[in-house]
């Protein structure tokens, strides 16, 4: 079953989070925004502040660049 962070909230259930409020552990996040907003920069800022440096694996993946 696919919910919102809100539904979640609203509905009380219990949540750990990666960012409090933001982010839930073990859950898919989308981040969109138009073009040239900053989601890479918050996206690797999120990456090292809350993961890596907190001796968390991190991956960051994007997909809008062509392997060539």
């Amino acid at each position: 079953m696919l919910i919102t962070g809100k539904d979640a909230i609203n509905d009380k259930q219990t949540i750990e989070w990666f960012w409090e409020n933001r982010l839930p552990k073990k859950a898919v996040s989308l981040l969109a925004a138009m073009g040239g907003e900053g989601k890479s920069a918050l996206a690797l800022w999120i990456a090292l502040t809350l993961g890596c440096k907190k001796g968390k694996k991190c991956i960051y993946v994007d997909t809008e660049q062509t392997f060539i």
